[in-house]
């Protein structure tokens, strides 16, 4: 992997989030329901939203889950099998839209509208990051993402987070969503495209997860890092949080 520079505010910024982890997520699984009625049975996303296994009652209408949950799940997913796909995929879009969604339940009724479409990108991508050797198909991964799916950045690097993982392998694909972007950006002052010297979305992908995996000691580490940069959401080292 290429050796990137390491911004002087990531210390300070790592400094200032020692001994924090990331917390379970809750989410409003009736919603979920309601929202996807027209494109899936509620049968299925109950099946999804509502496992003892998976999720915890936290007050009435709303569960919550942890992101090594979904971890544990993705491992154990049957890529061959639609129903096991579709609940993980499920169950990480609860997760990644929390109680706050503006666009999720909309954008999944969109991309869930196209099943054939977004099965195939789910399958396609997930087979290629389980399999890589090298970063490079971090960028493979990404330019296979077909349009269409109505999925943006921040929600296929989600999936390619949890199901592109390969345990023992010592760097694993990472979320990028907008967090994060404004985090390495603006707390950071780290222009990604500039150290690649490419604009290119996939380009720019595959260097983000070099870049954390170089600051980190671990891919554990690396995911670690990965939810300080999402906490942070851009404000300076020291500033208020969220």
């Amino acid at each position: 992997m290429t050796q990137y520079p390491v911004p002087p505010a990531l210390a300070p910024l790592l400094g200032s989030h020692e001994a924090q982890e990331q917390l379970p997520v809750a989410f409003d699984p009736d919603r979920w329901a309601r929202e996807l009625q027209s494109v899936l049975s509620e049968d299925v996303v109950r099946l999804a939203l509502e496992s003892e296994a998976t999720t915890t009652l936290v007050r009435p209408g709303r569960r919550s889950v942890a992101r090594q949950t979904i971890a544990t799940l993705a491992d154990a997913t049957d890529l061959t099998d639609d129903d096991q796909v579709l609940s993980l995929w499920l169950l990480m879009l609860a997760w990644g839209n929390g109680e706050q969604s503006r666009w999720g339940f909309q954008n999944a009724a969109n991309a869930l509208a196209q099943p054939d479409v977004l099965l195939d990108n789910l399958r396609m991508t997930a087979a290629i990051l389980r399999g890589a050797e090298d970063t490079d198909e971090l960028a493979v991964a990404y330019r296979a993402w077909r349009p269409g799916s109505y999925v943006s950045e921040s929600f296929f690097s989600k999936w390619f987070a949890f199901a592109g993982r390969r345990d023992g392998r010592i760097w694993q694909p990472l979320i990028l969503d907008e967090n994060v972007w404004k985090t390495l950006n603006d707390t950071l002052g780290l222009t990604v495209s500039d150290l690649v010297g490419s604009k290119k979305p996939a380009a720019k992908y595959q260097a983000y997860v070099e870049i954390v995996h170089e600051w980190a000691e671990s891919p554990n580490h690396a995911q670690w890092i990965e939810w300080v940069l999402f906490s942070q959401n851009g404000k300076p080292v020291g500033g208020p949080i969220g």
